[in-house]
């Protein structure tokens, strides 16, 4: 009977640093529908005959699997070279193999069918395959993502790797200033994740849901767009090992009040979304605005403020924040009000939110106020740069907090599935959500990935959080320098230092 994979964990039944002995063992621990050889179809996904319901019924790992497979993947045991040279075991030394140890030869096969080390050969018989990858699914091409894949296609010969991305490329959102302003450099920022990723097998499209039996549930194909074809969506389920989610994040626009009824309400753009600022009709938009609505005064917000600001300086360039620029930062206020007075059609408003955008207005009441204080300015286009928000919409209830991000340890792992890791602007830790940290997310996880890989899931290796910097662009001149929170540059040279670093993660 098939049963939750998700729901039968718990806080408290998951321990911390270790994975199922399934997963240690290079194999899912209840994985939903695990399949024989013969219910696979090359790329791993379930054959229809296997989604109807005719795999194996799910069990544990029995007493003689758990027994048997550290004989095969310690470094420790005589057996372990010839699993890693892909040489396989005789059936005569798997008997002689289980008679040692006193296990019992016949329910060891049956348990090392059911989790995946019995292949068929060329002439279709089985035989032991004591060399199976493990699988590992990442759902997410963002610099967390892009990042891992890349660094564990070292290890290709241990891992089989997928990657599940709602676009074919690699983009760099804290590069969507600069396109915003100049659609011409986009080639810089914005590249097929396929020249860097040449062992991982890309899958581009939506993915719908990880249902509570673990299955990641696809429904678009290239470009975004639902397969509607036969009257229903299209859905594809993966199997994996482990599955880590490094989706990133994005801004609320529903925050804004938008009032879609109108049907020549301003367009309202998030200042995430590099796609929404390309194409003709897109730079159409940009350029021939007047005047510009930035909503927010953080990182993002005061970068394409100021960029809008010294580039096109016959457009009028609104800020509206609820508090001082970047007000996280010691000493940023000071810095980019100085910024500010370079630029006279840079209009900040301090203390105001949002509650409506109709018509061509923007509508912003002051904090604390009464509707006669509400502003009411005349704007073009919006862009949208408040509202964080994670994109976990597709994750299950049991793994998230209240603020929708995934509830992971200190070592990037799920704290309800073990099986399950996170990184990036997804997870609980609790710090500033940029590139730099999803990198450092990346790192830590390499080096799980690759314990777990040789069957040690008790050396999964526990996240540092790093020292904060950060380098924030004001206009195309100048750039702050962060470091512990606090400005400690404002200089043209940080600028090009900023620049260089982001060119170079773009390779």
């Amino acid at each position: 009977a098939k049963h939750s994979r998700l729901s039968n964990m718990s806080s408290s039944q998951a321990d911390p640093n270790t994975v199922s002995p399934a997963i240690e063992s290079k194999a899912p621990k209840k994985e939903p529908e695990f399949l024989l050889e013969e219910q696979r179809d090359h790329s791993g996904r379930a054959t229809e005959e296997s989604t109807n319901g005719s795999s194996p019924v799910e069990e544990p790992p029995s007493d003689e699997y758990k027994r048997l497979i550290p004989l095969i993947t310690s470094p420790d045991s005589p057996l372990f070279n010839s699993v890693f040279s892909k040489k396989q075991i005789s059936k005569e030394a798997f008997t002689e193999l289980c008679k040692t140890h006193s296990i019992d030869e016949s329910k060891a096969l049956q348990q090392l069918i059911l989790h995946g080390f019995v292949e068929n050969d060329a002439e279709g018989k089985p035989h032991l395959n004591w060399c199976r990858k493990l699988r590992i699914v990442i759902i997410g091409g963002g610099y967390a993502g892009r990042r891992l894949s890349r660094s564990l296609e070292k290890y290709a010969s241990r891992m089989d790797l997928t990657l599940i991305n709602d676009s074919p490329d690699f983009v760099s959102k804290p590069a969507v200033p600069f396109v915003l302003t100049n659609v011409k450099s986009v080639s810089i920022w914005k590249s097929p994740l396929a020249n860097v990723l040449k062992m991982t097998s890309i899958k581009v499209a939506w993915v719908k849901n990880i249902s509570e039996n673990g299955d990641i549930q696809l429904t678009a194909t290239a470009g975004g767009q639902s397969d509607t074809s036969n009257g229903d969506e299209q859905i594809e389920r993966w199997q994996y090992d482990i599955l880590v989610i490094a989706t990133g994040s994005t801004y609320n626009t529903n925050l804004l009040g938008v009032d879609t009824a109108q049907p020549d309400t301003i367009p309202v753009k998030r200042g995430t979304d590099m796609d929404s600022y390309l194409g003709e009709e897109n730079e159409k938009t940009v350029l021939e605005a007047k005047k510009i609505c930035v909503v927010g005064g953080g990182a993002s917000g005061t970068e394409i403020a100021f960029e809008l600001a010294a580039r096109f300086p016959d457009k009028e360039v609104t800020v509206v924040k609820t508090r001082e620029w970047l007000e996280r930062l010691s000493g940023a206020d000071a810095a980019v009000c100085k910024m500010n007075k370079k630029y006279k059609n840079l209009i900040a408003h301090t203390g105001y939110r949002v509650n409506r955008v109709s018509g061509r207005e923007v509508f912003a009441q002051k904090s604390g106020g009464t509707d006669a204080d509400t502003l009411r300015i005349e704007s073009d286009l919006v862009i949208a740069c408040t509202g964080f928000y994670p994109v976990t919409s597709f994750v299950p209830e049991i793994l998230l907090n209240d603020k929708k991000l995934i509830k992971v340890r200190q070592n990037l792992q799920s704290e309800v599935a073990s099986y399950i890791f996170a990184a990036g602007d997804v997870t609980s830790i609790q710090e500033e959500k940029c590139a730099s940290m999803a990198f450092a997310h990346a790192d830590t996880l390499i080096a799980s990935m690759r314990s777990l890989a040789q069957g040690a899931s008790t050396k999964l290796k526990d996240y540092k959080p790093r020292t904060l910097m950060m380098m924030i662009s004001v206009g195309p001149t100048s750039a702050l320098f962060v470091v512990k929170g606090r400005v400690l540059m404002n200089n043209g040279w940080m600028l090009k230092t900023k620049l260089y670093v982001e060119k170079k993660l773009m390779k």
